[in-house]
């Protein structure tokens, strides 16, 4: 009894031990459910990510230690160990709105601010406009312009990625119409020279006097000038090991394009005053006495006539900056810094079409002011290559919604120099009336709000 109850237990300990034996000898995932959490892994969150990449071969642009993850939705990572949580790894994309205001060009006067010389015998007399035109483009203002910015590309395991970012459209239009201005175009080669006939006393001849240009005083001078931005820029960067506080520093270089398109137009058009209300002794605009006679200005000469200016400056060349940016709980605060030193390709276009329309009224001495003038029209460009160095600088706070999606809001400042801008690019004082200026040296800068969302950014 006692040898049979021995044998029993002897065999139940030695099946006991095979089995053990097997469990241990089975794979480590072999479909047992573990109640512990879901394994979170250094190289991208991913099973099978390498953690010594290959090399990119001849495609810079191919990923090759992540496996792309579209838990999009997953709850945030808000934990506080360590120093907080881990930066995102894999393709990243972010659409921002922009809302910016852009300076002001510098002032320039519509017209010619040289008061032609009198001619005898005139020379006591007031002539033209002796404050200076009485138009300007100071109606170009710092208001808003709205656009947009998209930027996508990815970060690899390496702590090395791209960047693409597309500016698109950052657009402001601006408009204005004076009544009745007045301004002049210099006229160097005599082209819109008139001749006064003053009577002579007692006869009934007149003398002839070459009185110079004439002014142009319209019914209606309608102004607009609109300004546009747009830009691409590709940058490597690479993200260094996280700092002390928690931070981490990126590190960018590459090359951008950046475009200011910057386009004046103007319509002056309308017969003008009359020659009854031009005929005021001490008025602002052009007048003569002699022996109690008054001569007065006709009607428009330059009616029906547009100017329009584009200034095209295209900024390419290297870049470098650097993304500074930290993640506590559920919000990102970054700063970033960009420097371009760019190649600044400008092309001026100018195109008019002057006093296509000539009509001259009765003036208040028995039809005795003429001109030959009959309208003029032209179509010129103008191309220069300077150096522009541009300066932009980011600052961003995001909310993450849940693991990859954040909302975000920030700053961005830009600043360019050696820019032309198109309406005090325009000579006034040029030999067909309209010329174009070189005005290369303007500092342009904008600066505004920017918001819009991310994606495992």
């Amino acid at each position: 009894m006692f040898i049979r109850r021995t044998a029993v237990w002897l065999l139940a300990l030695g099946a006991l031990a095979s089995l053990a034996e097997i469990a241990s000898a089975q794979p480590a995932h072999s479909g047992v459910q573990y109640q512990t959490p879901t394994p979170t892994y250094e190289n991208g969150s991913a099973p099978f990510a390498e953690s010594a990449p290959r090399d990119h071969g001849l495609n810079p642009f191919k990923p090759v230690g992540f496996e792309p993850e579209f838990d999009w939705f997953a709850p945030s990572e808000t934990s506080s160990y360590g120093k907080g949580p881990k930066p995102n790894i894999g393709f990243f994309f972010s659409y921002e709105r922009l809302y910016w205001s852009p300076a002001s060009p510098e002032k320039a006067y519509i017209g010619s601010e040289v008061e032609p010389s009198p001619v005898p015998p005139f020379e006591e007399v007031n002539t033209f406009f002796p404050n200076g035109p009485s138009v300007d483009n100071r109606f170009i203002t710092a208001h808003g312009m709205w656009g947009n910015r998209w930027e996508l590309g990815y970060t690899d395991v390496d702590d090395y990625g791209w960047l693409v970012s597309v500016l698109d459209h950052v657009s402001q239009g601006t408009y204005r119409t004076d009544f009745n201005p007045a301004f002049i175009l210099t006229d160097p080669n005599g082209i819109t020279n008139a001749t006064v006939g003053l009577p002579i006393t007692d006869t009934d001849d007149f003398l002839a006097f070459d009185i110079g240009p004439l002014p142009a005083i319209p019914e209606e001078l309608q102004m607009k000038n609109i300004l546009q931005l747009n830009g691409v820029e590709v940058s490597r960067f690479y993200r260094a090991r996280q700092l002390h506080n928690g931070a981490f520093f990126e590190l960018m270089y590459g090359v951008r394009w950046f475009n200011i398109n910057d386009t004046f137009w103007a319509r002056a058009f309308g017969n003008g005053f009359s020659s009854e209300n031009l005929a005021i002794p001490g008025g602002d605009f052009l007048f003569f006495t002699t022996d109690a006679t008054t001569a007065s200005f006709p009607t428009n000469i330059y009616d029906a006539t547009t100017w329009s200016m584009r200034a095209n400056n295209n900024l390419i060349g290297p870049q470098i900056g650097f993304r500074l940016f930290r993640e506590r709980q559920r919000w990102i605060t970054s700063m970033s810094a960009r420097f371009l030193a760019a190649a600044n390709f400008q092309n001026l276009q100018l195109k008019t079409d002057i006093g296509s329309l000539t009509r001259l009224t009765q003036s208040a001495i028995n039809d005795n002011l003429s001109t030959d003038f009959r309208g003029l029209g032209s179509d010129i460009q103008e191309y220069t290559t300077t150096f522009s160095p541009m300066g932009e600088l980011r600052v961003n706070v995001a909310y993450n919604v849940t693991r990859a999606v954040n909302i975000t809001v920030g700053y961005t400042g830009l600043v360019a120099g050696n820019i032309s801008r198109a309406s005090n690019s325009i000579d006034y004082d040029a030999v067909n009336l309209i010329g174009i200026k070189r005005n290369t040296d303007q500092i342009f800068w904008t600066n505004g709000l920017d918001f819009g969302f991310a994606i495992n950014r």
